[in-house]
């Protein structure tokens, strides 16, 4: 398993399914989709469906115990099939295209990827490669015998647990098992056959991860990429054991990783975005003649006056390539705005041709900001990322343009979580504090979300540095601007600014052991704002708060309620939450510490079990 510090990049990735295509005796790379490749496309991962089914189906899920309704496999089971389809038909029929699937079609149709395997429903991949102008067969595996799957046509699509208009779909745990198991030759075949790489797919809990891990046998490597910083627990402990089997983490998600490694591979931005004129001509080439009548003798014309009269005689498919070469040449002709250029990811070229003018419209000053913006997210030098999102703020901080702004903004965000990364704390807080000094008082919201960033990302800093009245300070600032709020990040800002204060609360309390009363009150209040911060807190906050919650009730003398809570926490949260937990003890430790100590050990084994 590689070591996380010392993780591919995506530039190695790319040079390996460079390598893959053009070498005679490999095969190009095999990709393996789950639901997060689909989630910004509106379809919603696992947690959230399972909270949705929970309430909309309350009396079916009935008989399961409060650990089986957390659990995607088991609600769906309580399901009969016609609701399962109608619940997640809501969400597929709605979806839109997303990037990902762009920039996987864009893989697909430059011979870089030979085959999609997806656990997802969606037909999300299927319309993206149309929308290029290419259309790769679809399988649907639920449906097809196996046995044949060595008559695939590449490039293909495969739908694993079937399509969201398919006769089946899979969705309980007894129907991916036993589907696992018929697909134990495929996965083989497929892990000897290419290269692969996952993406968007956790492998938690699934009968399907199994199969790979006793199938993969390092004839070629295997990628795995995840959200994370470092693999999950479950990944280390089998399939990344081998030095052929690679973690990536993409944190900026799927979107931007996929989009990313084909502007590495030169086959991003596809044709539609770069040049859609042309695109168009090339997608009318395809379409026959327009059908048009024949000439006739003068007298047959007198004769069919009045059938010629109701006939079309212009030829529409001649006459739209025309409009489209007229405007093509129009636009070819107009100020370049170097979008083009961006979409490839050209931005030294973007950043070296504009410092150049003298003279910058609109349009050129924000591409030259996005330029700036995007080639600090893309260095590997701390030294240039920070370099750069300092150009970016001295080069604009005076314009006044929002969407300009929006970029100095986020620049400054960014700038602040770097410091953090490098423990240059100080110098972090600073950077929040010129963020929020510029923009604090702007209503716009493209404005208030780097301003809540900001605020809560100095929360955190203060909390490590130890300066609870100061953290305090600055939490009930974000609950004061924000609290009424509709915006779904802006409310995660103050449940986070909630639980800052009840952990605050909570150590207190801690700290104050020896007199009952008062740790009592400090208790009290921290549970209120534990509280209030779950019912603002969106699915990722939820573990953190609820492990919040679950020492708070422990150290109260409600062992039942903490017990429950713990095991909602660890189960969502896992390993990393475990890990805190272990530390947060050991703040200001107190007798009873060792007793929720043995608590959670017996969760966390129970659940690891």
């Amino acid at each position: 398993m590689d070591d996380s510090m010392h993780q591919y990049t995506i530039k190695d990735l790319a040079e390996f399914m460079q390598a893959a295509r053009e070498d005679k005796d490999q095969k190009p790379f095999i990709f393996i989709t789950g639901a997060g490749c689909s989630v910004t496309a509106g379809i919603p991962l696992a947690k959230k469906i399972v909270s949705e089914l929970n309430e909309q189906f309350a009396l079916e899920l009935k008989p399961l115990s409060d650990e089986d309704r957390r659990d995607y496999g088991k609600c769906m089971g309580r399901l009969e099939t016609s609701k399962r389809r109608r619940y997640l038909q809501e969400y597929i029929g709605k979806a839109k295209i997303n990037w990902s699937h762009i920039a996987l079609a864009c893989l697909i149709k430059e011979g870089y990827v030979r085959r999609v395997l997806t656990f997802n429903f969606d037909n999300l991949l299927a319309r993206s490669c149309g929308l290029l102008g290419q259309y790769p067969p679809t399988y649907d595996f639920t449906a097809a015998n196996l046995n044949l799957h060595r008559l695939i046509d590449d490039p293909a699509i495969v739908h694993l647990h079937g399509q969201g208009h398919g006769f089946v779909q899979l969705n309980t745990d007894s129907e991916t098992e036993a589907h696992a198991t018929r697909l134990k030759e495929f996965v083989g075949h497929t892990l000897s056959e290419s290269p692969t790489l996952f993406i968007g797919y956790s492998g938690e809990n699934d009968a399907f991860l199994p199969q790979v891990e006793e199938q993969f046998s390092d004839q070629h490597r295997l990628f795995w990429v995840d959200m994370g910083d470092k693999a999950p627990e479950h990944l280390q402990q089998k399939l990344l054991t081998s030095s052929l089997a690679h973690y990536m983490s993409c944190e900026n998600g799927a979107d931007l990783f996929l989009i990313q490694l084909a502007q590495e591979l030169g086959c991003f931005p596809p044709k539609i975005f770069a040049d859609p004129y042309q695109h168009l001509l090339d997608e009318l080439d395809e379409i026959a003649n327009y059908p048009m009548p024949k000439e006739e003798s003068s007298e047959k014309k007198k004769e069919n006056r009045t059938t010629l009269a109701n006939t079309s005689t212009e030829d529409i498919l001649l006459g739209t390539k025309n409009k489209l070469k007229e405007v093509k040449q129009q636009d070819k002709e107009a100020e370049n705005d170097f979008l083009k250029e961006y979409l490839q990811g050209n931005y030294e070229e973007i950043i070296q041709v504009l410092e150049k003018k003298n003279h910058l419209n609109h349009e050129q000053s924000l591409r030259l900001a996005q330029a700036y913006f995007s080639l600090a997210q893309r260095e590997t030098s701390v030294d240039k990322q920070i370099g750069m999102y300092e150009k970016l703020v001295d080069r604009f901080k005076e314009d006044i343009e929002l969407d300009i702004q929006e970029q100095v903004a986020k620049a400054l965000v960014n700038k602040a979580v770097v410091f953090i990364r490098l423990k240059q704390l100080d110098k972090a807080v600073e950077m929040c504090d010129e963020l929020i000094a510029r923009f604090g008082e702007n209503d716009e919201l493209a404005l208030q979300l780097p301003v809540a960033m900001a605020l809560t990302n100095k929360a955190a800093i203060l909390n490590k540095l130890e300066q609870s009245d100061n953290e305090m300070t600055v939490c009930n600032e974000i609950i004061k601007r924000f609290r009424n709020s509709n915006n779904k990040f802006l409310q995660t800002s103050v449940a986070k600014a909630f639980n800052h204060i009840g952990y605050v609360k909570l150590l207190e309390a801690k700290k104050q052991w020896r007199n009952p009363s008062v740790a009592k009150d400090y208790l009290y209040k921290a549970s209120k704002e534990f509280s209030t911060a779950l019912k603002k807190s969106l699915d990722y906050d939820h573990p953190i708060i609820l492990g919040n919650m679950a020492y708070t009730e422990f150290l109260q003398g409600n062992i039942d309620d903490s017990e429950s809570h713990l095991r909602k926490a660890l189960q969502q949260g896992g390993q990393s939450l475990y890990d805190e937990t272990i530390r947060d003890i050991a703040k200001h430790p107190i007798d009873i510490d060792n007793n929720f100590k043995d608590l959670l050990e017996k969760v966390w084994s129970e659940i690891n079990e």
